[in-house]
């Protein structure tokens, strides 16, 4: 066991048990959702990722939308939006090419890159996509001041740089 460990987790492993005490089946009037988590270590697609630059941030229309990329077989697209003293950033599944029935696990990281080569300001998730749900982010991701602050590197002159990265990790069926 590495020394800095809790015991929980062991080599990049954590082995999770259950016990049944007592199963009680019912007749729910519910619908109920299968979900099917691939393992990522036999994944043979890494993450993709897609650097969309800003060149005149301030004249972008609001909300802005990056052009549309490909990743993990399907088009997204990346949303910003401007607020008064904010920016908020949205990761957005662009076609309805999902069964009714369906939705995709996706894990993403939206970071506004620091242009100058240092530290980049990232937000990370996990959510399911559906037809119904397109769109998942994150308000308040930054400061309007912090994103003009040039020691931040955020904003070169006027232009700004947003990565997506997309990687799908699972899927789930409604029955």
């Amino acid at each position: 066991m590495e020394e800095n460990s809790s015991g929980f987790l062991v080599n990049n492993n954590c082995v999770i048990g259950v016990k049944f005490i007592k199963v009680v089946t019912t007749k729910a009037k519910t619908t109920s959702e299968k979900l099917f988590v691939k393992n990522t270590s036999t994944l043979p697609e890494a993450k993709s990722a897609y650097t969309w630059c800003i060149v005149d941030f301030f004249g972008m229309k609001n909300p802005g939308y990056s052009p549309e990329f490909t990743a993990g077989g399907y088009k997204w697209s990346i949303r910003l939006d401007k607020e008064e003293n904010h920016i908020s950033l949205y990761l957005k599944k662009m076609i309805n090419d999902l069964p009714e029935d369906y939705a995709i696990l996706v894990e993403f990281t939206l970071s506004i890159k620091n242009q100058e080569g240092r530290k980049h300001l990232k937000t990370t998730g996990r959510t399911q996509f559906s037809n119904n749900v397109r769109i998942w982010g994150w308000e308040n991701v930054v400061s309007m001041e912090d994103i003009q602050d040039s020691s931040n590197g955020y904003l070169i002159k006027t232009k700004c740089c947003i990565e997506a990265e997309v990687k799908i990790v699972g899927s789930s069926r409604m029955k």
